[in-house]
């Protein structure tokens, strides 16, 4: 299910001062490059900061999963954040954030969400994958290491 979804033009990397800057940057490049989310992006903002203040989005080792279920989300995408420096995140572990997944999808494709995150943690649970990812430096370079560990 993910590699279906990743495209270098859903990769971007981005200087931010703290989690919140982060967000709003990958909610806006979100709705800038996938069409349907071109006049959503006040209320995917709200349900992304909405879903944060619940729980950290932070898994540890450096990335963090947040995500959004919308009934105009037609289709599952995932925009990926490249944080560089790495964001404080409130992890657990209290590693900053290097590394962000962002997920929406239709509440209805609730077993196309699970993949995208039985993928993605098949990929974090590889250590060496993430200093890869963590040292990749460009969109395609990513997407290539993403598509190799799947």
């Amino acid at each position: 299910m993910l590699s279906n979804l990743l495209n270098e033009r859903q990769v971007t990397f981005i200087n931010a001062s703290n989690k919140a800057a982060v967000l709003k940057q990958l909610v806006s490049y979100s709705c800038h490059t996938i069409p349907y989310m071109k006049n959503f992006e006040d209320e995917f903002t709200a349900a992304i900061f909405k879903r944060e203040e619940v729980v950290s989005t932070a898994l540890g080792l450096g990335v963090a999963i947040p995500h959004a279920k919308l009934n105009f989300m037609t289709q599952p995408f995932i925009t990926i954040g490249h944080l560089r420096p790495a964001v404080d995140w409130d992890s657990l572990d209290e590693i900053a954030v290097f590394l962000v997944f962002m997920i929406g999808c239709h509440p209805d494709k609730q077993s196309e969400y699970l993949y995208i995150i039985r993928d993605l943690v098949k990929i974090i649970r590889q250590r060496a994958t993430l200093k890869e990812l963590e040292r990749a430096k460009d969109e395609a370079e990513i997407i290539t290491i993403l598509r190799k560990k799947l």
